[in-house]
């Protein structure tokens, strides 16, 4: 996926919008799309949402 993909993909990390981030990766966005604030991995980063659940967690 491209750019405009991946930019789409940080902001929905960080907005918590669960179905939008589901969607953008059954689409094939790349989860390892870099935070450029923090430098980690979008699914990794501090600014993500907490939702209480480990399921689905890739190791960060």
């Amino acid at each position: 996926m491209g750019v405009p993909e991946a930019g789409q993909l940080v902001t929905a990390v960080r907005r918590g919008d669960v179905e939008l981030v589901r969607q953008l990766l059954e689409g094939g966005t790349d989860p390892d799309t870099l935070d450029e604030t923090e430098g980690v991995p979008v699914l990794c980063s501090p600014s993500v949402p907490s939702t209480g659940s480990t399921r689905g967690t890739r190791g960060c």
